[in-house]
């Protein structure tokens, strides 16, 4: 928690406009203020090489909150959120095929000239209390997140969230690898590998048929079936 008073700072500090001294009021009332929170078009980018076909008729990805968790209410545009209120991250793309996969990275809140990184560009937290690793629903073309939103800016009533999203072909086992984050909430180093390395296998199992079916269609070459 610490470190989500000093990121606020940091904000406060960046986003003001003139020199002025914080009484511990001002502070205490920028910590508890409700906010709205502008969610950003999600950014789409084709990885692969060998997927440049899709460049020009990319994946629609959107970007929703829900309170509580992602079965509760939407969070719409002129909703405000409290400091502590849990939300969910919820992912979601369309227009893709079950060739691709997605990996969420470089999302930030606050502003673009004061912004905090929740996910860096490897598509890991960069602080758990803010927001989880992505879990991902391959087959579905989505993902979520829990976290709480406790980014605040000086003066103003809302905070800005951005977030990109990649896609690269299933088959590619470069591509798979650095698709799946290995988790490390409540999880021992031992632990994160064993569930990474259950969750690869099962990913492979169930995109083998795909892979395969892509193979045959190469001819057997192009994109490297994956072997575990």
């Amino acid at each position: 928690m610490f470190l989500t008073f000093f990121n606020l700072l940091i904000l406060i500090y960046l986003s003001s406009t003139k020199c002025s001294s914080f009484s511990s009021s001002h502070f205490s009332n920028i910590v508890i203020e409700k906010v709205k929170i502008i969610v950003d078009s999600v950014k789409v980018f084709i990885e692969d090489e060998s997927l440049k076909k899709y460049s020009n008729n990319k994946p629609i990805c959107v970007l929703v909150l829900h309170r509580g968790d992602c079965r509760g209410p939407k969070i719409k545009q002129n909703d405000k959120i409290s400091w502590q209120e849990q939300i969910c991250f919820l992912w979601r793309c369309i227009r893709t095929t079950d060739k691709l996969i997605m990996k969420i990275f470089d999302c930030w809140a606050g502003s673009e000239t004061s912004p905090i990184k929740l996910i860096d560009n490897n598509g890991y937290t960069r602080e758990q209390s803010l927001i989880s690793t992505p879990i991902y629903k391959h087959f579905n073309h989505s993902a979520y997140s829990l976290g709480r939103l406790t980014v605040r800016l000086q003066d103003l009533d809302y905070i800005r969230l951005s977030c990109s999203i990649k896609f690269c072909s299933v088959c590619n086992l470069d591509c798979r690898i650095n698709n799946t984050p290995k988790l490390t909430q409540n999880m021992s180093l031992e632990k994160i590998e064993d569930w990474w390395t259950e969750q690869i296998k099962e990913e492979k199992k169930n995109f083998e048929e795909i892979c395969e079916n892509n193979n045959e269609n190469n001819g057997g070459g192009g994109i490297n079936k994956i072997k575990i």
